[in-house]
This record gives structure tokens, sequence and C-alpha cells, in this order.
């Protein structure tokens, strides 16, 4: 048995999920952080550096973008476009979000913008922000809410598949008592 098919049927098991909805993969930030840095490319003369994301995206996320900017020379401050949810449902408009796109069309390099809120559960209409990001040129990385797949090293895996090991065999009574 491969290491990552071992290690994803001890983690389904000790979350309570089925070996089809687990998979294992390193650091969310640091895959998006590669991601990004490969596609994020900011056009300086011709002010296209700012970064659309929403107000409220998970922390990670709002440091993977501060952190590529800075990166690229620029100021988080000036160079962060935070879409804000509305104050009394805090969902996130559609429309607001290609309207703000729309508007800053000659100033966008990257939409940041998971598929499923987090906080709400809202599935945003990702197939209307990406054609309106594309028609202005941006570039929207289109991935799952929460994860990407990755391809993790067989060392990380070793490891995971020990300690879950040692999770299975375990009984939660035993690990509380100890």
């Amino acid at each position: 048995m491969e290491a990552e098919t071992q290690a994803a049927r001890l983690l389904a098991n000790l979350v309570g999920a089925s070996r089809s909805e687990v998979v294992m993969m390193g650091a969310l930030s640091s895959k998006l952080h590669l991601l990004l840095a490969s596609f994020f490319q900011p056009v300086k003369p011709k002010g296209r550096t700012k970064i659309l994301i929403e107000k409220g995206a998970f922390l990670s996320d709002w440091f993977v973008a501060t952190s590529l900017l800075r990166w690229h020379g620029l100021d988080p401050t000036d160079s962060v476009l935070a879409v804000e949810p509305d104050t009394e449902t805090l969902l996130l408009s559609d429309n607001t979000i290609v309207q703000t796109i729309e508007d800053n069309a000659d100033s966008i390099a990257l939409v940041l913008l998971s598929g499923v809120d987090f906080r709400t559960g809202q599935l945003l209409d990702i197939a209307r922000i990406i054609k309106a990001t594309r028609s202005m040129g941006s570039l929207l990385p289109e991935r799952p809410a929460g994860f990407m797949v990755s391809s993790p090293s067989i060392l990380d895996l070793s490891a995971a598949t020990t300690s879950l090991q040692l999770f299975n065999d375990a009984t939660t009574l035993a690990l509380c008592e100890k």
C-alpha cells in the first residue's frame, strides 16, 4: 500500500470520514504562496498591481497576498483591494464583486477569492466572477475553498502515517488518561 493511501485511510478513520473524503497534503499557505508566486506578475508602469480579496478572508490568505505584494516591492496598504460583505447578512454580493472588478479593471492584477465563504457557507458565482476577471485581463486562480490537492513527500507521509497509526490503535479513553 502506498504511504499516502495508508495515511489517508488512517486519517479518514480518525475524523470519521470515508476514505474518498480525505486528502493528505502540505500546508495550504505554502502551496498558495508557490501558486501565486508563479502567476502574480504586477505591471508597475501600467498600474496593474492590486490584489482583490474579500475582507475577512482566511488570515493565511491575507498573509500570502500581502507577502507577495511586499516581495514585488509594493505596499499592501495601497495594493490590497478588499471587497466587504454586507454588514447585516455577512454575505458577499456577486454584483459588488463584479462591479469592483469592472471599476478597478486598470489596477487589478489578481483576484483571490474562495469559491465558498468559510464563515457563511455562501457559494460565490465563480463562473460570473471568472468571466468578469478574464474580460479585463486579470487572473483568478480557480481553486476549491479551503484546500488544494498536493503531492506530499514520502517523508512527510511516513511521519503522518506513524502518528495516525498510533492514534488509530489507541482508544479515546486511553489517550485521555495519558
